[in-house]
């Protein structure tokens, strides 16, 4: 179990909540889509640069800690 799990059930940090997810963000928008590409409803590249550079793009499982004393 994580710090987060444990600290959601027991209540102890209010305002910190784990979202165990992932997503691509275009800062811009959609200028330049037609060559960046988009991703599609799986979360893959559908075109352009996504879909050529889908490997690197995809990302990996895991999960990062964070401690804080005080």
């Amino acid at each position: 179990s994580t710090l987060a799990q444990k600290a959601g059930s027991a209540n102890v940090l209010a305002g910190v909540f784990a979202d165990p997810s992932s997503q691509r963000v275009y800062p811009n928008g959609d200028l330049a889509a037609a060559i960046l590409g988009w991703v599609n409803a799986e979360g893959k590249g559908g075109g352009g640069i996504e879909q050529m550079l889908e490997k690197q793009l995809a990302g990996k499982n895991g999960k990062i800690r964070y401690a804080q004393s005080g």
